[in-house]
């Protein structure tokens, strides 16, 4: 992931400074700042995509449109060979080129033609306006806030707006919203911080003389596609959409690996890396052998035993890591505000099992998140499980 920063109107450099510092973590290979009167952007570079200062942002074209970008374009390659035949000449093999050459020639029209995750902000020089947008189902985290002095701002985080904020509160009643149902306040406007706002999924907006137009450029229920008759039939087709996924987020010039559950998804996920790499599929990156367990010794929540099943049918070594809240606990605080919203489960799993991939050299991984409803859901009682594996904590109470 990358960190993105911009204000539109008057700033304050240091300030603005002060904020791209605090999204040093999302973007430890690269850091920029472009500016004008009345606009400055500002980026932290994590590199996945060209690794050379050629990928660098924010990035200008024709002395008109420049973008900082966070996030993916999966299919930047097919879009680079259209782009091409219309005679476009690039200077790198970054996909933020061929996504800011796209939205040059298509405007909000490139935005149904991205298959990938993002949030972006192009200011046009030309027209003295901002374009930003926001991925389909929002997987990428985008804020934005209105100033007194009628300056735009917006980042990747809350906490890169605090800077910039005339004073910093929090909004209790968002904060009740949010406890009561984590998932539906994620999916709204509101924010923990008082004057911040959450834009939303699959939606564009043109910020032009102080005024911000949101509009929603996808919804899932409009994108419908034919589903075959035949059970063969569907399998059929679900297999090659899930296999195209797959490969196309294997493009990458560095480092892939898997946070390995056990579970269906992961494991549908690393099984179909290695088909594509069996198959010697084209363009996807070799070096994604790298698996990595969650580990819960002696509770419910253990799964190390499929993890270990799936690794071991692959012929590939899997880390397992033990997760032990108390190894760190004493950072808990400092978790919290990096992660800075209120989620449904304990975060500590979930630093400790990443800091292992990041310790291990891996920068990119394919997970299954969320996904194990897509082929055959839960059936147990998810309560029941997280006390059975948090047993002195159950005692407590």
């Amino acid at each position: 992931m990358c960190g993105i920063l911009g204000q539109v109107g008057f700033y304050n450099e240091h300030s603005f400074h002060t904020g791209l510092d605090a999204l040093t973590h999302r973007g430890p290979d690269g850091y920029g700042i472009w500016k004008e009167e009345g606009v400055i952007l500002g980026h932290r570079r994590l590199s996945i995509i060209d690794l050379s200062n050629n990928g660098k942002q924010p990035m200008e074209i024709e002395d008109r449109f420049v973008i900082t970008f966070n996030g993916e374009i999966y299919n930047y390659k097919e879009l680079r060979k259209i782009l091409e035949l219309d005679g476009v000449r690039f200077k790198s093999d970054s996909d933020t080129e061929v996504l800011l050459y796209a939205y040059a020639k298509w405007g909000k029209d490139c935005l149904p033609k991205l298959n990938g995750m993002w949030v972006f902000a192009i200011w046009d020089k030309q027209e003295k306006s901002l374009f930003v947008s926001r991925d389909r189902v929002g997987k990428k985290p985008f804020f934005y806030s209105y100033l007194p002095d009628g300056s735009f701002v917006f980042g990747s985080e809350m906490k890169a707006l605090y800077p910039l904020l005339p004073k910093l509160e929090i909004d209790r009643e968002n904060l009740e919203i949010a406890k009561k149902d984590n998932f539906g306040y994620e999916a709204t406007e509101k924010c923990l911080i008082k004057g911040i706002l959450r834009f939303p999924a699959g939606s564009y907006a043109v910020l032009k003389q102080g005024k911000l137009q949101i509009e929603q450029f996808w919804h899932p229920m409009e994108e419908r596609m034919e589903v075959p008759k035949r059970y063969e039939e569907q399998v059929e087709l679900f297999r090659e959409l899930f296999l195209d996924a797959c490969k196309i987020r294997m493009r990458s010039d560095v480092t892939i690996g898997t946070a390995l559950s056990g579970g269906l998804d992961s494991s549908a996920t690393i099984c179909s890396m290695a088909h594509l790499d069996k198959i010697q599929s084209k363009e996807i990156h070799r070096d994604w052998q790298h698996a990595f367990v969650a580990s819960f010794p002696n509770t419910s929540l253990d799964e190390t035993e499929y993890a270990k099943a799936v690794t071991d049918h692959l012929q590939i070594e899997a880390d397992f890591v033990d997760i032990n809240p108390l190894d760190t606990i004493d950072d808990i605080f400092r978790q919290t505000y990096l992660f800075e919203e209120i989620y449904y489960a304990p975060t500590l799993p979930f630093v400790q099992l990443y800091g292992r991939v990041k310790q291990k050299g891996v920068t990119v991984s394919i997970d299954g998140h969320g996904a194990d409803e897509l082929f055959a859901g839960y059936n147990f009682n998810a309560e029941k499980a997280l006390i059975d594996a948090t047993p002195n904590i159950a005692e407590m109470k």
